[in-house]
């Protein structure tokens, strides 16, 4: 159906494809790896004087400075630090999870949701001074597809080209129908480039060796692996950001960019790291805030052993047995959510509370499922990555699994050994966050991905796996927001009904900031918009 109106896209439905979080990994733990140096930049944190530059702190380099050219893989975390200041896209998610109008006005979607028709601002430019048109748009989509089809393909759901109709009006063409396309939109996939730069350049590597985009600020340069320096962008169609020069350093010693923080030396850390910041001082120059996050910890089986995938008794033990309150006060200091199903419950999208299953903290009924249970006190492994949050997580599982009678090892391990495991299965237990941000916070039907099924080979693993394709396809087309919620929830109910996976917990994203910096938030995706902020 045709529809002039912004409507509210499924955006926050946080699902997980059962089989998708298997792609991720744990997050890191409180320390990171080698001390990188701050780059001796100003001290713009320290009071007095007018302030008009900042240096913001991430933990790791962008994945790439055109990310049209990234294969982001099993990773489609923002990466925001950087594209999101120098890119914009046609939509951009708000401050509750839905996408609203950024570089298009307007949208208009075809009766069959194949086409998908934008109407573009008049009065955007890119940083080279030439000025936005439908074609760069339609360029822009092209290149992604062409050059980086397996992003483009996985971020893009559903997108199969582009047709221009004047300077400011241009369609999208689907493959298939995807209701969460506009929140697709949002993703570094969506980046809108310049036709004219990229062909001037030579193409990828070009665009790559100085970005140029529509954004609030301009790339100037960038020391691989220390710092990426911007300048602002005067020209901006929204308005002239406050800020004007802008260094984002590379510090992956957590206590390291903390030291910067509270000595004056750098403003912001992004992701940054929840325990350092509760123990911020309250006479200290800095604080922080933070927000629910769409990154989940899970707990996954090793479907490949008998004694896990044949006794759903063992596996129900094992979920009521669990104290998911006491997991959030050890790992996150009381900060985060419990979760009862595999989705991050609370934001729009999200399935209703009473509408799904639920399976209780209960430890007189994890002891009455393992008395029925085929187990026989052999030691569960629980794998984790060394250094982790989810080592932990596994700690404190390990102790409650022991009051009810499930004996356990945690085993710590390197990311290679853990996704080894995952992908073959193999472990009896593992704790991982899944951080496929992307997949599961615009569009749970792109969770499931055929290739999965010669990369993890999940339909040797549990018999109902067929059931579970069917839900992912039915919500992937499924364009009417109240029925893709109550698939969702019959999704996550029979989930939990067969302990295919455990959720647990989400966490938070933390942004440690100095206090004379204004318009500092935290977003469930990790969006950081420094043209939003200016100094007191």
């Amino acid at each position: 159906m045709k529809s002039t109106r912004l409507r509210k896209a499924s955006s926050l439905i946080l699902a997980l494809a059962l089989t998708g979080s298997l792609l991720a990994g744990c997050g890191s733990g409180s320390s990171g790896g080698a001390v990188s140096e701050s780059g001796g930049a100003a001290q713009t944190g320290q009071s007095g004087g007018a302030k008009d530059s900042l240096n913001v702190v991430t933990y790791t380099d962008p994945l790439g400075v055109f990310p049209l050219h990234v294969d982001y893989g099993a990773d489609k975390t923002r990466d925001g630090v950087f594209f999101q200041q120098v890119y914009d896209t046609l939509f951009r998610l708000d401050e509750e999870g839905n996408p609203i109008p950024w570089l298009a006005t307007d949208y208009e979607v075809s009766a069959d949701g194949l086409e998908w028709t934008f109407t573009l601002r008049d009065d955007v430019y890119f940083h080279t001074g030439e000025k936005m048109t439908a074609e760069d748009v339609v360029f822009s989509w092209e290149t992604a597809l062409k050059e980086n089809p397996t992003s483009a393909t996985s971020m893009l759901n559903g997108l199969a080209g582009g047709e221009v109709i004047d300077d400011t009006h241009c369609k999208a063409i689907l493959s298939h129908v995807s209701p969460a396309f506009l929140n697709m939109l949002c993703t570094q996939m969506g980046v809108i480039i310049s036709k004219d730069y990229y062909e001037e350049v030579g193409g990828a590597d070009g665009y790559a060796a100085h970005p140029v985009g529509t954004g609030a600020y301009k790339f100037v340069s960038r020391t691989s692996g220390e710092k990426i320096v911007l300048e602002a962008n005067e020209d901006y169609w929204a308005g002239a950001p406050s800020i004007k020069d802008v260094e984002i350093t590379i510090i992956s010693n957590v206590s390291t960019q903390f030291i910067a923080l509270e000595s004056g030396d750098a403003d912001v850390i992004v992701n940054a790291d929840l325990a350092s910041c509760t123990r911020l001082a309250e006479n200290s120059i800095a604080t922080w805030t933070q927000a629910d996050s769409a990154t989940r910890t899970l707990i996954s089986f090793g479907w490949v052993n008998d004694y896990i995938r044949d006794d759903l008794n063992l596996r129900m033990a094992i979920q009521s047995a669990i104290n998911k309150q006491d997991l959030l006060d050890g790992v996150l200091f009381g900060y985060g959510k419990t979760l009862d199903i595999d989705v991050v419950t609370g934001f729009p999208t999200s399935p209703e509370e009473g509408t799904y299953t639920v399976i209780p903290y209960d430890q007189d009924a994890a002891r009455e499922y393992l008395a029925n249970s085929n187990y026989d006190g052999r030691e569960l492994e629980i794998y984790v990555i060394t250094g982790s949050t989810c080592e932990k997580a596994a700690q404190i599982i390990q102790g409650q699994l022991a009051e009810v009678g499930i004996n356990t090892s945690v085993v710590p391990c390197d990311n290679a050994t853990f996704t080894s495991a995952q992908r073959n299965a193999t472990a009896d237990l593992m704790i991982s966050d899944n951080t496929n941000v992307w997949f599961d916070f615009c569009n749970p039907g792109a969770s499931y991905n055929p290739d999965m099924e010669t990369t993890y080979k999940p339909e040797e693993y549990f018999q109902d796996y067929q059931v579970l394709k069917d839900y992912y396809a039915q919500i992937a087309v499924e364009q009417d927001p109240d029925a893709r919620k109550q698939l969702m929830a019959d999704l996550m109910s029979f989930g939990v009904e067969n302990a295919y996976q455990i959720p647990l917990y989400a966490s938070v994203n933390a942004v440690a900031y100095n206090k004379e910096l204004q318009g500092v938030t935290a977003s469930p995706v990790s969006d950081f918009y420094i043209a939003n902020l200016s100094w007191s």
